[in-house]
């Protein structure tokens, strides 16, 4: 059982995927996106609920040079907001939102549009991007507000 948000999820799951083992997901992160995505209650108290009654889904994981991902991986901007927030959360002692539109608003003004080479099956493509987001599920874009498929 692990209680965490996505990042400490992830970690858990990459070293966990190789024994054949269930794992119960409590959800305490800022996003808690896998949690949403399987429709884990976000309650300590119902989620313990959800581990205890049992029921065992299979999900999809992803792999990204040798990194093992529960629902995305991602480079560029995103990761860069993540640590920003976490440190401004120690230096000055902000609460999770609020950290995170201070890092926000720095990232907008300061974050670099990256060169990249993206291979998939032997192909390369080059590309330019401030992100770069890989998941193992289907998003589509509606109105700036991601549409989910599923992890399963």
């Amino acid at each position: 059982i692990i209680g965490g948000g996505d990042g400490s999820i992830r970690t858990v799951a990459g070293v966990h995927c190789w024994n054949d083992l269930p794992l119960g997901v409590i959800p305490l992160g800022t996003w808690n996106h896998f949690a949403k995505d399987l429709k884990i209650p976000l309650s300590v108290e119902e989620a313990v609920a959800v581990i205890a009654a049992g029921e065992i889904r299979a999900v999809d994981l992803g792999e990204v040079n040798g990194q093992i991902f529960i629902n995305n991986s991602s480079i560029g901007i995103y990761p860069y907001l993540v640590l920003d927030r976490e440190r401004r959360r120690r230096r000055e002692g902000l609460s999770k939102w609020r950290a995170m539109i201070k890092a926000g608003l720095r990232a907008v003004r300061y974050f670099p549009i990256h060169r990249l080479a993206i291979r998939v099956e032997g192909r390369v493509e080059p590309c330019r991007s401030p992100c770069v987001f890989i998941g193992n599920n289907e998003y589509r874009l509606s109105c700036l507000v991601p549409a989910f498929s599923g992890l399963d």
